[in-house]
This record gives C-alpha cells, structure tokens and sequence, in this order.
C-alpha cells in the first residue's frame, strides 16, 4: 500500500505509484483498489480514469477553505469524469 502521489497526510510513504502504477495493480488485483494521497482537482480526472474503485480525499478537503464547497466540486468533477 502506498499513496498515489506525495502528501503531508502520509508520512511513511516510501514512493508514489502515480498514474501509471495505480493502472497497473487495479489490472493486476482481482481485489477493488481505493486511491489516496496527494489526490486533488488538478489530478482527479486521471485518477478517475484509471478506473479505480474508490477515491479518499483528505487534504483537497480539509485543507479547503471551504471544505463542503470543496467535497461539493471534487464530487461534481468525478461525476463528469
């Protein structure tokens, strides 16, 4: 396990699987894959289009100066994704 991209959330993070490693284990699993880490509007839409099962968001939220207006458009931008 380890995050898609670097984030001050994940502190133990050893390297990132990025866009193209994440493509390859969800090929490779026959378990549904959840992506996270350093996940935000600028990288969502490849994320989205690896096909992934899941997406956690903590920091394009939390981080947010308004975290519901940001879950609100994240949630829009993958629904249009």
């Amino acid at each position: 396990m380890s995050a898609i991209f670097a984030t001050p959330t994940k502190t133990d993070t050893k390297n990132e699987w990025g866009i193209e490693g994440l493509a390859k284990a969800i090929k490779a699993s026959r378990y549904p894959i959840v992506a996270i880490g350093g996940i935000n509007p600028s990288n969502l839409d490849d994320v989205v289009s690896t096909g992934v099962h899941g997406i956690a968001l903590v920091s394009a939220i939390c981080h947010a100066d308004s975290p519901r207006d940001a879950a609100a458009s994240l949630k829009a931008q993958i629904g249009k994704a």
